[in-house]
């Protein structure tokens, strides 16, 4: 089957531009501030060991030195690489240069999947390290991380459209019998919710949760839940919760924006 080529030049396809993200201003900042101390204290030594006396001391004074000026330096050349990175959210897609400033003109039907990852546990205040991996029909793959100014609204808000581009579709595969596969860990199919070898019938389950320890299956008349799966081993979170709701609210039509998505509710029967 012949790959969809992707496009690479232009954004004319993409339509009207949204939004755009940039490289972290407080990233910037502690570079800025951080290569001339850097620069400053390896002149120190350098100039500390060129005025001893000692042989040994000159060696390890100027060699250090030298060493961390070199830092400074590589310092300069990541500040200076990060600088052309950047996201522009547009109605039909998104454009993403990264540091080599390769371009990607991405339309919603040429992403696969996107990941979320976040380190430790997401608490109240949303603190954490947040990053998203997006996965493209051709394979290729990138990973959005903090170097970006407010990533996590700009993961939220890839995942959001991605849903509002795929629910309808995915639906009527859903009812077509179809298994609707989130990654490799968790699916979805008439007959109920696959994890893997197990599977539970959609007449089972209580609600789905989605919080801090990730996605919780909890079955009926049981205090424990029957699956817990991590949220970066689901692919694209926010069409999982539409899809979900869907099914165990089928009377329910739900009216997908990226304000209403922005955090994934608690889905219940």
């Amino acid at each position: 089957m012949k790959q969809r080529k992707l496009l690479t030049s232009n954004t004319e396809a993409l339509g009207e531009l949204k939004r755009s993200f940039h490289v972290s201003r407080t990233n910037l900042k502690i570079f800025l501030y951080g290569i001339p101390f850097v620069a400053l204290m390896g002149s120190f030594l350098v100039v500390i060991g060129a005025r001893s006396m000692h042989v040994r001391e000159q060696i390890i004074f100027v060699g250090g030195g030298l060493l961390i000026i070199l830092a400074a330096i590589i310092l300069y050349l990541a500040y200076r690489v990060q600088l052309g990175t950047r996201v522009d959210l547009y109605r039909g897609g998104f454009l993403y240069v990264d540091w080599r400033k390769r371009q990607y003109v991405c339309r919603w039907e040429d992403v696969r999947e996107i990941y979320e990852f976040v380190s430790d546990e997401e608490r109240e205040d949303h603190t954490g390290i947040w990053s998203y991996e997006v996965v493209l029909v051709n394979r290729r793959r990138f990973r959005l991380t903090m170097a970006l100014d407010e990533v996590r609204v700009l993961g939220q808000s890839l995942l959001g459209e991605l849903a509002r581009q795929q629910l309808a579709q995915v639906l009527d595969r859903y009812h077509a019998g179809e298994e609707i596969a989130f990654g490799s860990h968790v699916a979805l199919h008439k007959t109920g919710i696959i994890c893997g070898k197990d599977h539970l019938a959609w007449h089972e389950v209580a609600e789905i949760e989605f919080g801090e320890l990730g996605i919780q299956i909890r079955q009926k008349d049981s205090l424990r839940p029957w699956k817990t799966i991590p949220r970066e081993r689901v692919a694209n979170l926010t069409l999982f919760k539409g899809v979900a709701d869907m099914i165990l609210h089928p009377q329910q039509t739900p009216f997908l924006t990226l304000q209403s998505l922005r955090r994934v509710p608690t889905v219940g029967r």
